[in-house]
């Protein structure tokens, strides 16, 4: 059924209320409810509402997977995909009553709102791990302290910290090989050996893996397993030296040669904090700074280099406080981010019970 006005794809004025589609990349889902007048650009649909149906329903269909599902089926360009009004008009849908239209909405609406509360809460929270992460590595804890030393290319410190380097926090680097592998994810009891996009600031991504070819045979020292401390020493400028902690792995899968793992000495160094320690912008910008390469091949940090980088060392005890109290924040903050998957997979289900008619409103 035919429910929304014709869609400009020149530059065209748009009223609150439309909806603008991206028709470029549509595999990103840019929808959104125009909140003002404006004008779009040649690579957005604005999509007007006719007589009979409501707005705010049109939205939530264009939105929906139903109309994800339907212009992903015949998309044109391949660096750079896009669909067109033409296959968007296409979209048959089930059009109820208005009343019911507007109920449809309203439950869609109230699951949105949920989600953007949270997302602004997680956001909130962001902003204060960021504050406290400063605050307790240039502080130190709330009412340990009360005298303070300044140390050039580091900051202002308790007085009590040690300046002291990632050499010397270390037992050891240990670096991984890079075998010949397939173009492809390791399955199953397949080996895999680790892809540079595997390792990110507080995330380890253990599927960037490939498979390493049947007939050669793995190495076990390398194999990556839960506790690791693991650098990519191989990256685009800004992200060489990024750090992960894998707190879960599956079996089977190597440090390449692009990845670091990292030993600390126990009765020296939390390895929790070491983590933090090596985000801080003074790490990073002495990683940064003594990593080489061209704009056309990736940056790489040696493993010497990576020793001599300072930071200023609590007590053992010190550095376990702090890490603690951002694990605390980051626990919050991924309690939040489930509420959010949860949230965004109920509205899945009920937009594509409630927008295909399967599920009915009472009105």
């Amino acid at each position: 059924m035919d429910i929304a006005g014709s869609a400009m794809s020149h530059k065209t004025r748009f009223s609150a209320g439309d909806t603008l589609f991206g028709k470029l990349r549509p595999n990103l889902r840019k929808v959104v409810r125009a909140q003002f007048d404006g004008v779009c650009s040649t690579d957005i649909l604005a999509v007007a509402a006719k007589n009979g149906t409501d707005a705010a329903f049109l939205y939530q269909l264009l939105a929906s997977d139903v109309a994800h599902r339907h212009v992903m089926g015949d998309i044109t360009g391949t660096k750079m995909p896009r669909t067109s009004w033409e296959r968007l008009a296409d979209l048959s849908v089930s059009c109820p009553s208005l009343p019911e239209q507007r109920a449809i909405a309203a439950v869609l609406d109230a699951v949105d709102d949920t989600i953007e509360r949270t997302e602004a809460v997680i956001a909130a929270t962001e902003d204060l791990r960021r504050s406290l992460l400063h605050e307790l590595l240039t502080r130190g804890v709330p009412g340990m302290h009360s005298e303070w030393k300044h140390v050039p290319g580091l900051g202002t410190v308790p007085a009590c910290w040690e300046v002291t380097t990632l050499g010397e926090c270390l037992e050891r680097i240990e670096a991984g090989r890079s075998p010949l592998c397939e173009s492809r994810p390791a399955r199953g009891d397949e080996w895999g050996v680790l892809k540079v996009s595997s390792v990110s600031w507080g995330e380890f991504r253990p599927n960037e893996n490939k498979a390493l070819l049947p007939e050669a045979k793995p190495d076990s020292r390398y194999e990556v397993k839960p506790g690791d401390l693991l650098l990519s020493r191989a990256n685009t400028p800004d992200l060489v030296g990024r750090a992960v902690l894998v707190r879960n792995t599956p079996s089977r899968l190597l440090l390449s040669d692009k990845t670091l793992r990292l030993l600390p000495k126990s009765a020296r160094t939390n390895t929790e904090f070491l983590l933090l320690a090596l985000g801080t912008p003074s790490a990073r910008t002495q990683i940064s700074g003594a990593a080489s390469g061209s704009s056309r091949s990736m940056f790489n940090v040696s493993q010497e280099a990576l020793r001599l980088v300072r930071f200023a060392l609590p007590s053992l005890d010190e550095q376990r406080c702090i890490a603690e109290a951002l694990q605390a924040v980051a626990a919050a903050q991924g309690a939040k981010e489930d509420e959010i998957a949860e949230a965004k997979m109920l509205k899945a289900t009920l937009a594509e019970g409630l927008l295909s008619g399967r599920v009915r409103v009472a009105i």
